[in-house]
């Protein structure tokens, strides 16, 4: 048992744990963040509950009548902050992901044009050809 359990820990400490991420936000793995929580809306807390007589418990039902009023407010806030975070996070993934087409067809071109400028010294009729450019 022993060592089963030393031979576990070792292969645990030992082999790299494999997890996919989609992708990085300021060198964060996107896929870490398992929770949206608001950080502008108020969740109001429920109304405490002491019935005893008629009176008592046509002050509970209004007082849930008000917490479900400022209940809907929140929910309200909340899709609306979900909603503007989803879009500014919508936003950054697509003006990123163009910085990287843009380096990457950069770098493409200036690794063509380092080699095309030898062409005229070393090519002949049976080089190998470039592909296409790409736009």
């Amino acid at each position: 048992m022993r060592r089963f359990l030393a031979a576990f820990l070792l292969l645990t400490l030992v082999l790299p744990v494999a997890r996919t991420f989609a992708g990085v936000l300021d060198k964060a793995e996107i896929t870490d963040y398992r929770l949206w929580t608001s950080t502008r809306c108020y969740k109001p807390r429920p109304p405490s509950v002491e019935i005893v007589d008629p009176l008592t418990f046509n002050l509970s039902v209004e007082g849930f009548n008000q917490y479900l009023a400022h209940m809907r407010r929140y929910l309200e806030c909340a899709e609306q902050e979900a909603n503007e975070d989803y879009a500014s996070i919508k936003r950054v993934l697509e003006q990123s992901l163009a910085r990287v087409r843009g380096e990457a067809l950069q770098e493409l071109q200036e690794a063509r044009d380092e080699i095309e400028q030898f062409r005229s010294l070393y090519a002949t009729p049976e080089s190998a050809e470039l592909p296409p450019k790409q736009n």
